[in-house]
């Protein structure tokens, strides 16, 4: 049986599109394949950890270079393809091998992908709700740093993601308004810490309804936080489910990187830092 082959760099460039390094496989370039599997989750890793990755500027070069290094990735393998000369086909490059190659490759991404809050640092998420509007807007797509309360404790006024404690499957994203052992209260569409009015500039009211908590102030329990939607009178918050264990709390909003409305895209909230 004839083992040698002739590298096309069309196969190894599609190869590559179906699972990063696998066009350098085909081209039995094995040191390229590693680098090339491993830039992307290094790259991730080192811009949410550093938190470089939650300013406008910094997800701007990151999103830059990841593009520029698949693009540069193919150009690559397909120049290797076709300069490399008649070789042996090794194992590596037969097909079986190269589509279970690329099926594990993918698996790995895929894993990365569900983890990369616990793994780099951050997560993205979508806003289907209008319960933080006007902070959040419906379309608007933010990212989150989930080491954002790894060493410091969640204050008044930061939007975070957290778990419903009914629903631990579900996430949502609110502000947080009540800290532990603190007394909330909200009526006449004002906001009460321990019995005194605190600004409340996030807050969108409707003025025709009002807003109770109940017909008593509210106690936050230790090691526990009250959370409000901004968008007072729409929204599911700890004024229906109670307030949110501080284990429960996922990750801190940092920043809109897209958003899209009806018909249009807001650029304008493109790179908005989330306050």
């Amino acid at each position: 049986m004839n083992t040698e082959y002739k590298s096309k760099p069309w196969l190894a460039v599609l190869l590559n599109v179906f699972a990063p390094g696998l066009g350098f496989v085909y081209v039995n370039q094995l040191a390229l394949t590693v680098a090339n599997i491993l830039f992307f989750p290094i790259l991730l890793l080192l811009a949410g950890r550093s938190s470089v990755i939650f300013s406008a500027l910094g997800f701007f070069l990151v999103t830059v270079l990841l593009i520029c290094a698949w693009f540069a990735s193919l150009v690559v393998v397909f120049q290797l393809a076709r300069r490399r000369p008649l070789a042996k086909r090794g194992l590596l490059q037969r097909w079986y091998a190269l589509l279970l190659i690329g099926i594990a490759v993918n698996a790995a991404i895929q894993f990365c992908s569900a983890r990369r809050g616990e793994l780099f640092g951050y997560d993205v998420f979508n806003v289907p709700g209008a319960s933080m509007e006007t902070t959040l807007l419906v379309g608007d797509k933010f990212i989150a740093n989930t080491l954002a309360f790894q060493n410091q404790k969640p204050q008044r006024g930061d939007v975070v993601v957290l778990q419903n404690p009914a629903q631990p499957e579900v996430k949502y994203v609110k502000r947080i308004i009540g800290l532990p052992g603190e007394q909330v209260d909200l009526h006449d569409n004002k906001l009460l810490i321990n019995g005194r009015a605190i600004p409340d500039a996030h807050a969108f009211y409707d003025l025709n309804k009002s807003v109770p908590i109940s017909e008593q102030p509210y106690i936050v329990p230790p090691d526990s936080y009250f959370v409000l939607g901004d968008n007072r009178n729409n929204s599911l918050d700890s004024r229906h489910f109670g307030s949110v264990p501080g284990e429960k709390i996922y990750a801190r909003a940092e920043m809109v990187w897209f958003s899209s409305g009806v018909d249009s895209i807001r650029m304008s909230r493109m790179g908005l830092a989330i306050k």
